[in-house]
């Protein structure tokens, strides 16, 4: 049983607990089938929350919808998504090798680890995906801060926080000192 890769939208998710607290503003995100996204944050700020709603494991609030592909499945449970969600817990068979955890994945998807390529097969955009992402997202407070390539967003943080937390050598404070105004006149 081989799934083709659908795209997923988040149209107006957000979520708000019992408790009063917002995990995650209302956003609007768009993955295309097999872009690789990587969702980067501080502890807090929104990224397992929105994985979460993506996988079916929370509902998003009122008047928040999830896509597939073109199919509703806001409501739909995780069972009949399709979807697969590795967890941050690390949740490994302690009685397999390290070799036998990764292709449990592959074999519950009816995949055999001999139809998957070696790094040395792959091209070089596919190595970069492999390693990363095709896109990032970086998360704040619950909001998306600014989403791109690692090197947009690297090279052209959309704020401070952005700045700071891909990197301080993005912030550079500067001054014009008087002589330097002096000979550009």
């Amino acid at each position: 049983m081989t799934q083709q890769p659908a795209s997923i939208r988040l149209r107006h998710c957000g979520k708000t607990f019992s408790n009063g607290i917002v995990a995650l503003h209302p956003i609007d995100l768009h993955i295309e089938a097999g872009e690789t996204v990587v969702l980067l944050g501080p502890s807090g700020c929104g990224k397992t929350t929105t994985l979460r709603i993506i996988a079916g494991l929370e509902y998003p609030d009122a008047g928040g919808e999830v896509f597939l592909g073109d199919a509703p499945v806001t409501v739909l449970p995780i069972e009949k998504r399709g979807v697969f969600m590795v967890f941050q817990g690390y949740a490994l068979f302690p009685n397999m090798t390290v070799e036998e955890n990764i292709n449990y994945g592959l074999r519950v998807r009816g995949l055999d680890a001999a139809e998957q390529r070696r790094v040395d097969q792959l091209s070089g955009g596919q190595r970069q995906r492999v390693a990363l992402g095709d896109r990032i997202i970086v998360m704040e407070k619950g909001r998306i801060a600014q989403t791109g390539s690692l090197q947009d967003i690297y090279r052209h943080p959309a704020n401070a926080f952005v700045a700071d937390f891909i990197g301080l050598m993005n912030s550079l404070p500067a001054a014009l000192a008087a002589s330097a105004r002096q000979g550009a006149a």
